[in-house]
C-alpha cells in the first residue's frame, strides 16, 4: 500500500483540491494500520480541522469513525486516557444518522472502557436495524457488534462469552481476507483465553498471540509488532 501510495501521490498537489484531501486520508489509513497511532490521531484531527467541506455529512461522520478508532487503540495499548473527544465523535455521529449502527456499537466500546458499563450494554441492547442486503447481513456490522460484545464481556469477566464473541468476529474477517483486524482480534482472544484461565488456556492464549504476531510481521506494522512482543515476552 505505501509503495503504491508513494508512486501515485509523488507529485505535487495543489492544497485544497480533493485529490490532496484523499492523499492525506490515505495517508491516515496507512500509519493507522501500521500502528503508528499518535501520529494517525494528529493527523485526522489536523484533516477534520481543516476540512473545507463541512457540510458534507458523510465526510464528517467517516472522519469521526476514523478518530474514534484510532483513540481505542492508543487507549487499548495504554497511551491514551481520555476517551471524550472519540465519545463526542460518535453522539455527533448518532445526531446526524452517519452510520449509526456502528456508532453505536463503537459508542458502547467507550463506554466500557469508561467503566461505564451499564450504558455500554444498554447501548449495545439498543433496538437498531442492521442493514441487509438480499436479505443479507451487513459483515462489517456483525463483525462490529462481536467486537463491542467482546469488550463489555471482558470488562464483565464473562469469559466464555467474549471468546465466542472474538471468534463470530475473526471467522467474519478471516472469511473475507481482512487479515488487519483479522490479527487485532485475536490479541483480544488471547487476552479472554488467559481470563478465564481454564486447563490449556493459558497455551491457548500464548499460541493466539504468537498467530496475531506473526500474521502483524508479515503486514510489517511495527506498532502492533511491538504490542504482540511484550504480550509473548509474558510467557
Amino acid at each position: 500500500a505505501e509503495g503504491i501510495f508513494n508512486e501515485i501521490f509523488s507529485e505535487q498537489i495543489a492544497p485544497g483540491t480533493l485529490k490532496e484531501y484523499y492523499t492525506r486520508i490515505n495517508r491516515f489509513r496507512i500509519l493507522a494500520g501500521r500502528g503508528e497511532w499518535k501520529e494517525a490521531l494528529m493527523l485526522i484531527r489536523k484533516i477534520i480541522h481543516e476540512d473545507q467541506f463541512q457540510e458534507s455529512v458523510q465526510r464528517m461522520g467517516s472522519r469521526n469513525i476514523d478518530l474514534v478508532l484510532v483513540s481505542l487503540e492508543l487507549n487499548r495499548f495504554g497511551l491514551m486516557s481520555d476517551l471524550s473527544e472519540a465519545e463526542n465523535s460518535l453522539q455527533e455521529n448518532l445526531a446526524m444518522g452517519h452510520r449509526p449502527v456502528q456508532s453505536s456499537y463503537l459508542l458502547s466500546t467507550v463506554y466500557t472502557r469508561q467503566g461505564r458499563l451499564s450504558e455500554a450494554r444498554e447501548q449495545m441492547n439498543q433496538p437498531v436495524e442492521d442493514r441487509c442486503f438480499f436479505g443479507i447481513e451487513n459483515n462489517r456490522l456483525i463483525a462490529s457488534r462481536a467486537m463491542a460484545g467482546a469488550e463489555l464481556a471482558i470488562a464483565e469477566e464473562r469469559w466464555s462469552d467474549a471468546i465466542a464473541a472474538c471468534s463470530t468476529a475473526i471467522q467474519i474477517f478471516e472469511g473475507c481476507s481482512h487479515k488487519l483486524w483479522w490479527a487485532r482480534q485475536l490479541i483480544d482472544l488471547g487476552d479472554a483465553y488467559l481470563g478465564r484461565g481454564e486447563d490449556g488456556d493459558l497455551e491457548l492464549a500464548r499460541s493466539t498471540y504468537q498467530q496475531s504476531s506473526e500474521m502483524f510481521i508479515e503486514m510489517g506494522a511495527p506498532g502492533y509488532i511491538q504490542v504482540t512482543e511484550r504480550q509473548l515476552a509474558d510467557f
